[in-house]
């Protein structure tokens, strides 16, 4: 039950190839109908961005951490 748990997690981060990239796009859009397109198409990749790169720092540590430490 955990490991669904935390693969429900994960999905949920907004990041690049997971189910979360689409939650976000659809998150902006529903929050912020009244801004311009090109501006809420930027926030959503940085958004985006931002979760693709805590997830790729924490797999990162997480394999320092495993064979290092």
């Amino acid at each position: 039950m955990s490991l669904s748990g935390a693969l429900a997690i994960l999905n949920v981060v907004p990041c690049y190839a997971l189910d979360g990239q689409y939650i976000a796009k659809a998150a902006v859009d529903l929050l912020m109908p009244r801004v311009h397109p090109e501006k809420r198409e930027l926030i959503f990749t940085l958004l985006v961005l931002f979760g693709t790169g805590l997830l790729l720092v924490n797999v990162i540590l997480a394999m320092f951490m495993l064979f290092f430490g």
